[in-house]
């Protein structure tokens, strides 16, 4: 079967050696070929090819962001990279991608490339986001626990096998900025910004591609999409942070949702990973959470045992705010457990002693020495 070729390069003597080099091969059809990054793919769209040798660094474009798109507008065609001196073409290949060749290019070499290529039995290969296909088993949706120890689970709430902890870590980002989605630069600098440009693009797309693999693999069809240089998440995700916000926010303080929300909330929002880049959204969702859990305590609507699982998650979270420690000494006193209340306060008062150096303030102590001549 004859395959069709469109080939990309920046510098036209490479272009016509490589042209040259395909000539010699009767299986390969050049059908196209461009030095313009910008000219891409709108000529895949009119030259339908089975494949494309792209070359990574095209001056203003990147052939990896290229390769990118074609994989999502075109997901039947072939890429070979071709490279001149990019320490990383290895990383870059692992990007949907048949082979790479090192410039120059042999017609060993080459021939060693074509004998890769996938054959396809059709001939309209390219499809500008294709249908979905109706599988044998199409998943609900993947599912998120994102509080304390995150993890990424399928419909069956079986932890999802991923090849490396970034590809894991690139779908919680996703997920992460899906009201406000990110641009190709936005998660270079969340995921990889230790790292130099070229390097860090390599890794990204390659960890692209590993996350669609996955998906592709629990039957999710276009599972992520590049539109107006944003990347969306375009399956249904479920978690545990839906849930327990709706809770929070809208100040629901019956005994059942209270329940709910502590056994929700198992630490904070991806505090076993720590990701720098959820941060700020940590730090405001635990006090979203200290803010609920005050009310519940200021309120005294349900039960003491439920008031007292309340305290236990608050010092588990090791807050020290006044106004928390004011409830747990009223809690504690009026309940009548006073060695508790002494453990607590020792505890509080050593606290403040040694990360703030002060001692506690005076309405906390008299607070507590009110409590101690009500055991007397």
């Amino acid at each position: 079967m004859i395959q069709r070729a469109v080939l990309v390069d920046d510098e036209p003597l490479a272009l016509k050696l490589l042209n040259n080099r395909l000539k010699d091969i009767p299986t390969i059809q050049v059908v196209g070929e461009t030095t313009k990054g910008s000219e891409v793919l709108h000529l895949i769209k009119e030259c339908q090819p089975h494949i494309v040798f792209l070359d990574i660094n095209l001056g203003t474009y990147s052939g990896l962001d290229l390769a990118e798109q074609i994989y999502m507008l075109y997901p039947n065609v072939q890429v070979v990279f071709v490279t001149a001196y990019s320490e990383y073409a290895i990383q870059a290949f692992e990007l949907n991608a048949i082979d790479y060749l090192l410039k120059p290019v042999t017609a060993a070499r080459l021939t060693k490339t074509i004998s890769r290529l996938i054959p396809k039995n059709n001939d309209t290969l390219p499809i500008v986001n294709p249908p979905m296909d109706t599988p044998e088993k199409q998943l609900e949706g993947v599912h998120l626990k994102v509080f304390g120890h995150a993890q990424f689970l399928d419909s069956t709430l079986q932890p999802i096998k991923v090849r490396t902890k970034k590809v894991e870590e690139l779908f919680y980002f996703l997920w992460h900025t899906k009201e406000e989605p990110p641009t190709r630069d936005a998660i270079l600098f969340a995921l990889w910004g230790d790292l130099p440009e070229e390097k860090a693009a390599a890794l990204m797309h390659s960890t692209f591609y590993q996350l669609r693999k996955t998906l592709h693999q629990l039957h999710f069809e276009n599972p992520i999409l590049l539109q107006n240089k944003v990347y969306h998440l375009n399956l249904d995700v479920y978690t545990d942070f839906e849930e327990w916000q709706t809770i929070v926010e809208n100040n629901h303080t019956d005994e059942a949702s209270i329940l709910r929300a502590l056994d929700l909330y198992r630490g904070d929002y991806f505090a076993v990973q720590a990701f720098e880049w959820a941060q700020t959204k940590r730090e405001k969702m635990r006090t979203l959470w200290t803010h609920y859990l005050l009310r519940v305590m200021q309120a005294r609507l349900v039960s003491p045992s439920t008031l007292e699982m309340v305290l236990i998650h608050v010092e588990n979270l090791d807050i020290l705010q006044e106004d928390w420690i004011v409830e747990t000494i009223q809690f504690l006193g009026e309940s009548n457990q006073f060695h508790n209340l002494s453990r607590y306060y020792s505890k509080v008062q050593n606290r403040w002693k040694d990360e703030l150096g002060i001692p506690l303030p005076r309405t906390i102590s008299d607070l507590y020495s009110h409590y101690l001549m009500q055991n007397k």
